[in-house]
């Protein structure tokens, strides 16, 4: 068709010729966004399985122990060593590990520490006072922390004289162990008061503990003692996983009897990984996330889960970006062509 003939068309005719190509330009890039997308998470996920494979030789170190009976109490991740002040706003947003109506405790532990908050009902408190020469204490209300292991017999009484900081010594079995001090923060509140601590990794290790609340009371004193097993993080192995999550992932890692034994710190745009997210699947996927469980099988024939959640690949932000800048290019060409054509056909026609 020659330029005079298509200048005689109608601009109905023309549109209609144009608007199968057009409209083919959707499609067409729907598809290609379809695929990269498959093909960035694919990519993704494989990734974060090789991720989930480097943790094996930590897990290869982990000596198996048979599970204990009783209560066992897990510590949550802390992405750092909260501040002594009786105040709980700079741990994570989490639960207590226990809770009645005496006690609620929380238990988190960071790098070599584990660091505890009890918050004890108790509407009368008694605090400790100084003997000043007699030679019988009064009773006075305090938390006892000791461990109950045949081979290990070390305890801790915290108590205060005030509400306020605390340092006391770690009553060691041996006498010629070095006793390290605790210190912590007692709190006095409305209905009671709360206790915040921290002790070394190695105290909660030894086996099973009891926790004694001593509520003195001038009619009814009472002793409540709690025991159970605190299952802590292996310290290599929960530093190699913090590595590896940086700032932008997170993991989690279930022993055989699935209990978590290494948790990084939740990522504030992420929802955190929890015990319910263990998969049936591989791989999970919602509009921000994407979540791997990877089965890691040590040498000895032990086999962990590996469980990581990572924000959806930045490729396929960029992909969006490109393919919408790519189609406004692509029509600008043509707009731009269009109208160089309709000069020239003008130019054509004067020049007749």
């Amino acid at each position: 068709m020659g330029v005079a003939a298509w200048m005689r068309l109608s601009l109905r005719v023309k549109l209609f010729v144009f608007v199968p190509v057009l409209a083919l330009l959707p499609w067409l890039g729907y598809q290609t966004l379809h695929k990269l997308q498959l093909f960035a998470t694919e990519a993704q996920a494989e990734a974060l399985r090789v991720l989930a494979d480097t943790l094996r030789v930590e897990l290869d170190t982990i000596p198996v122990d048979a599970p204990t009976g009783g209560l066992t109490l897990t510590v949550e991740p802390l992405p750092q060593a909260p501040v002594l002040d009786g105040f709980v706003d700079d741990w994570p947003v989490g639960s207590e590990v226990l809770s009645d109506g005496l006690i609620g405790l929380r238990i988190g532990q960071y790098a070599d520490s584990v660091y505890w908050v009890a918050e004890i009902r108790d509407a009368s408190r008694f605090y400790s006072e100084p003997r000043f020469g007699r030679d019988t204490v009064k009773p006075f209300d305090s938390v006892l922390l000791r461990q109950v292991s045949p081979d290990h017999r070390d305890q801790v009484v915290l108590a205060t004289e005030a509400s306020g900081r605390l340092e006391v010594p770690q009553e060691r079995a041996l006498a010629w162990q070095p006793a390290e001090p605790i210190r912590g923060y007692w709190w006095e509140l409305a209905g009671g008061y709360r206790v915040e601590w921290h002790m070394p990794l190695h105290f909660v290790n030894q086996g099973p503990i009891e926790l004694v609340v001593n509520d003195h009371d001038v009619i009814a004193p009472r002793q409540s003692v709690y025991r159970f097993t605190v299952q802590t993080f292996p310290l290599a192995l929960s530093q190699l996983a913090r590595r590896l999550a940086g700032e932008t992932r997170q993991i989690m890692v279930l022993n055989p009897q699935r209990q978590v034994i290494a948790q990084t710190p939740a990522v504030e745009t992420m929802r955190p990984l929890e015990y319910a997210d263990v998969l049936s699947a591989g791989m999970q996927l919602d509009a921000e996330t994407v979540t791997v469980q990877v089965a890691v099988t040590t040498d000895s024939g032990v086999q962990y889960q590996v469980l990581i959640r990572s924000p959806r690949s930045m490729i396929l932000g960029g992909a969006q970006q490109a393919l919408v800048s790519l189609g406004w290019q692509t029509l600008g060409v043509r707009s731009t062509t269009g109208a160089r054509s309709c000069t020239s056909s003008i130019r054509i026609a004067f020049a007749n």
